[in-house]
């Protein structure tokens, strides 16, 4: 049942990616409970966690899924799916390791289907 609900969880991210809504308040919090009292590294979390978003909206749209996520439908949906149920806790994504697990299963995806 976990899995089930991460794997939807990890769908409702790519939606809300889609719908432009940033999740800031989510990174925000992930940033200022990681940093508490470094305002400097909190920026800094903030602004790795927003490119790591640009990185999977364009992994969305580069491969058709940015407005149809359906786990379970292919490879590259899948990919995505599978990685946010390893990176989606109580203070939502963390979308740098979310980012770094994506590229790196489609790296190992492209070498054993060249």
């Amino acid at each position: 049942m976990k899995r089930i609900t991460r794997m939807l969880a990890g769908a409702a991210i790519g939606l809300a990616m889609v719908a432009g809504e940033a999740m800031a308040d989510d990174v925000r919090q992930r940033c200022e409970q990681s940093w508490p009292r470094d305002y400097r590294m909190q920026k800094h979390c903030i602004d790795r966690q927003a490119d790591a978003m640009r990185s999977l909206r364009v992994y969305l749209e580069n491969h058709g899924i940015l407005e149809d996520l359906e786990c379970g439908q292919g490879v590259y949906e899948n990919i995505f799916c599978d990685c946010s149920i390893n990176w989606i806790d109580e203070y939502g994504a963390d979308f740098v390791m979310l980012n770094h697990c994506v590229q790196q299963q489609l790296k190992a995806y492209r070498e054993l289907n060249p």
